[in-house]
């Protein structure tokens, strides 16, 4: 084996040809200094002219000691081989003399090579015999490391017996109080927990481990756990924490000079940017981890590293790059004999020439990177690599082998368990038989693959199904194009309701099961949808965008009169971008905000203001025409009878009362308007107002708040960094809480009033919510504040320990009383944009039990604000509908100031009434 001592004197430098047992120790030691360094390269160099003194001198036992020390050396190195071989000389050495200490460290070292490759079944079989020899020869020190090391590889088969070696390494180490082993035990508790995504669990067992390290001033230790507690973090989705946690790492690996610490937190800082979504602070951190890869003789870690290289390159476009960087990664795990990772990188590899275009490269690649899986065993990659190739074969057109890849991945999905990889497969079968036309079959796939989504739904939290929905949203709308193609559009309609809202729904049915209106958690009917629009004497109209089977974009559209009529448009999108189109009208519009500074007012010309507001009237002329010109023969004569948009996707940021007809009048001029996230959602709405009782808006319980004294948010800055901004304040927005506080003769919380606690205190009782402050719409986006979470917050003042950011995760936990609540706030009516549709501050009020919801869609300007929030509840006040003062209050806001960004902010969602 290459790399391996000779056992002849001759070959011993001069000074140690006569060297003593002494001097090996001294060397021995010397390397154990070195390797704690990180220093690998220098240190096997000197266990090998250690080992060549004690092969001189025969001394077995110090062989053994001497080969299983280069066995960890060769390994930390990833040279897999060497190692084993070491492992293998040291297990016999140790055999042959009945050594059962070094038979123990020889087979833990022999597992750790198995476990390293992936192959955990084989390493258990190791640990298991060194643990059998530690407890035959009393080896206290040996059990505790074989129980840790089964309790990693029982780990990494997510089967729950590793808990339980855990344990028991623990008790073992409490017994003889080694200090250093319960810290490693509670590691491994940790990590178990991290493992199974239980990541609040892995909290406190980490804690421990490193409250043990500080004792011990262990500084190494201290670092591992604080790489752990970043990767904690990240899991539960706080990235702010996470990065903290990291660089502590960071810091500490440096300070002591630990190379190996310091390549795993550039590493780690890499892969938390990259999920940020902030690929080119990932690639500083990945390349500054390249060069310590490099100093360690670590080509595992390098082709770790290059890896993630690679998927940052793949996320910023740079597709030769990303190559280069999986290629790179390839041959480091060919040069380790890693078949997992080099499988792995295979299908990295085959993934970007399928970005590229070179279909046949990336079927060599994965047809390579299968083989691989199979001959280790590993049955998700296998099914993950068929699911590839389906794809590929798909975008060839060789449907055929498309079908048969997807079904070999769906039967070993189905039987290792694996629901989504299941659903995924049937979903992609699905749509490689709309492709090919086979529109029926297409049908049975689809649904197949619905079923089993709808099934896994069931047992996850709102945010996991919204998630889960939100990555796997294409085959509602494949069904519903298979469904058109076979002229069974009453029959798509129900499945584009199906798709839509679908968390949405079953969250609002389960919190008001207890109530007097247990709603219905399947989607409805056509006859439901029907008696819907009836009961509700309103006209029902669903968008749903979709990809054809020739892979242009079409705009579904199905109206419901009120007499339960329906009809189905479809026009094509040919050379449209909806989005540029929507930024284009609000950029037009002049409806961007800042929360952070000064408000920053804009002096146009009066030449400028006309082509502003020219080019906001083209846009918004332009989105009637797609939008309400196909269906307007549809649409009701009475302007009081209300309109209610169900929009999908893009068009939850369309406002809808200012799109323009060609005779230059307003949509809101003609129509009662409003919207919600889908049928399902406005019938619960519905029910839910039909159960309150709100007589009168001068008689109800209010709550109104203004320009509280603002919160300090963290916000990613201009240079990547996740800093501390504090928020202005809204003058504006207390002019017009006291204006409305005065018309319904009630308190209004300002300022320092306007706590966080203050306000949950009367949330609970109040039964109208108004709120006139800052809405943070990009709270809870980790590339937007660090923060993963439900999206949405209120802007209030902070105090008797809380922050001052009342969420909408928040308010989800809240049983609020209220008939409506006005969000009169920058954005409170925006969100993420799923395929469950808008999550944010409206969804989460709704959930609560508000069954009406008035949010903005811009920063909406103070003056016409407050006069149109006045007017909304004069006209309620008046026995007006909820949509119907509002419709008047626009118009009444339009004569005033005509410029749509006046007036055309605010949207109701949900009930009418």
């Amino acid at each position: 084996m290459p790399g391996l001592p000779p056992q002849t004197d001759w070959l011993l430098p001069p000074a140690l040809a006569q060297a003593s047992s002494a001097d090996a120790e001294r060397l021995m030691a010397e390397g154990i200094d070195l390797a704690n360094q990180g220093n690998f390269q220098e240190a096997v160099a000197l266990w090998q002219r250690a080992l060549a003194i004690y092969q001189r001198w025969h001394d077995r036992e110090n062989q053994a000691i001497a080969w299983v020390n280069l066995g960890n050396g060769y390994f930390s190195l990833g040279q897999y081989p060497n190692a084993t071989d070491a492992f293998e000389q040291a297990l016999a050495i140790a055999q042959s003399i009945s050594d059962g200490q070094n038979q123990v460290s020889a087979l833990i070292g022999l597992g750790n090579l198995q476990d390293a490759q992936g192959f955990y079944r084989r390493a258990i079989d190791y640990y298991e015999r060194a643990l059998a020899i530690a407890q035959r020869h009393h080896d206290i020190e040996g059990q505790m490391m074989a129980l840790g090391n089964l309790g990693i590889a029982y780990g990494s088969l997510n089967d729950p017996r590793a808990l339980d070696f855990f344990q028991q390494a623990l008790s073992l180490a409490q017994e003889n109080d080694d200090w250093r082993r319960q810290a490693s035990a509670w590691n491994g508790i940790g990590t178990y927990h991290f493992g199974r995504g239980a990541y609040q669990q892995a909290i406190s067992p980490f804690q421990q481990a490193l409250g043990i390290y500080q004792q011990l001033q262990d500084a190494y230790g201290q670092s591992l756990i604080l790489s752990n507690l970043g990767g904690v973090h990240k899991g539960l989705g706080e990235y702010p924490q996470a990065i903290e946690y990291t660089r502590q790492a960071l810091r500490l690996s440096e300070h002591i000079g630990d190379a190996v610490g310091i390549k795993a937190a550039y590493n780690n800082l890499g892969i938390l940017h990259n999920v940020l979504g902030l690929y080119p602070q990932a690639i500083e951190f990945l390349t500054q981890a390249l060069p310590w890869t490099e100093q360690l003789n670590d080509p595992a870690g390098r082709a770790i590293a290059l890896t993630n290289l690679g998927i940052a390159s793949l996320h910023q476009g740079e597709l030769t790059a990303a190559r280069q960087y999986h290629e790179q990664a390839l041959a480091l795990y060919r040069q380790i004999e890693s078949p997992r990772g080099e499988a792995m990188a295979l299908s990295n590899v085959g993934l970007v020439h399928s970005e590229t275009g070179a279909y046949e490269q990336a079927i060599t690649h994965f047809e390579t990177g299968l083989a691989m899986f199979r001959e280790i065993g590993d049955r998700q990659g296998e099914a993950n690599v068929w699911g590839n190739l389906g794809i590929v074969y798909q975008q060839l057109g060789r449907y055929a082998e498309s079908i048969a890849a997807l079904q070999q991945q769906h039967a070993i999905a189905k039987a290792i368990g694996d629901r989504v990889g299941e659903s995924n497969a049937l979903a992609n079968w699905g749509h490689t038989l709309l492709l090919w036309q086979k529109y029926s079959e297409a049908e049975a796939r689809l649904r197949q693959s619905i079923g089993i989504r709808a099934a896994i739904r069931g047992d996850l939290s709102d945010r996991e199904r919204v998630a889960l929905f939100d990555r796997h949203h294409s085959p509602y709308e494949n069904l519903q194009v298979a469904l058109v193609a076979q002229h069974k559009t009453d029959a798509a309609l129900e499945i584009a309701e199906q798709g839509r809202a679908e968390a949405f729904a079953l969250l609002l049915a389960t919190r008001f099961t207890t109530r007097p209106l247990a709603a219905q958690t399947q989607p409805p009917n056509l006859v439901a949808i029907q008696t819907l629009a009836q009961q509700q004497q309103a006209t029902l109209i669903e968008y749903s965008i979709v990809l054809t089977f020739e892979g242009t974009p079409w705009l579904y559209a199905w109206v419901v009169s009120p007499e339960g009529r329906i009809v189905f448009r479809q026009q094509p999108l040919t050379g449209i971008d909806l989005t540029s189109l929507l930024a284009e009208s609000r950029d037009a519009m002049g409806v961007r905000g800042d929360r952070t500074s000064a408000t920053i007012t804009v002096e146009y010309t009066p030449e400028s203001l006309a082509q502003r507001r020219a080019k906001a009237d083209e846009t918004l002329s332009q989105l009637y025409d797609l939008l309400i010109a196909p269906i307007a023969d549809l649409l009701p004569t009475d302007p009081e009878q209300p309109v209610v948009f169900m929009p999908q996707g893009e068009l939850f940021l369309v406002p809808f009362p200012a799109l323009r007809a060609p005779r230059g009048d307003y949509l809101i001029e003609h129509h009662t308007i409003l919207t919600a996230p889908s049928l399902q959602v406005l019938q619960l709405a519905h029910n839910l107002a039909q159960a309150r009782d709100f007589s009168s808006v001068l008689a109800a319980t209010p709550l109104v708040v203004g320009n509280p004294t603002m919160p300090t948010v963290t916000l990613l800055n201009d240079g990547g960094i996740f800093a501390a901004v504090q928020l202005r304040p809204l003058a504006g927005a207390q002019r017009e809480a006291e204006v409305i506080a005065e018309f319904l003769q009630a308190p209004v919380l300002l300022g320092d009033q306007a706590t966080e606690s203050a306000v949950k205190q009367q949330l609970v009782s109040a039964e109208l919510i108004h709120l006139a402050t800052h809405g943070l719409l990009e709270y809870g986006d980790p590339r937007e504040t660090g923060t993963r979470d439900t999206p949405g917050a209120i802007a209030l003042a902070p105090g008797g320990g809380e922050d001052g950011l009342l969420t909408a995760a928040e308010i989800l936990q809240m049983d609020l009383p209220a008939e409506l609540a006005v969000l009169s706030a920058c954005d409170t009516g925006r969100g993420r944009i799923t395929g469950d549709g808008v999550i944010g501050l409206s969804r989460a009020f709704m959930a609560a039990g508000v069954p009406s919801i008035v949010v903005s869609l811009w920063a909406v300007p103070d003056v016409p604000t407050a006069q149109l929030m006045t007017a909304f509840y004069r006209h309620i006040a008046q026995g007006q509908t909820k949509a119907q003062a509002l419709r008047q209050a626009m118009l009444a806001t339009m004569q005033a100031t005509p410029d749509p960004v006046d007036w055309a902010a605010f949207t109701l969602i949900g009930a009418a009434e």
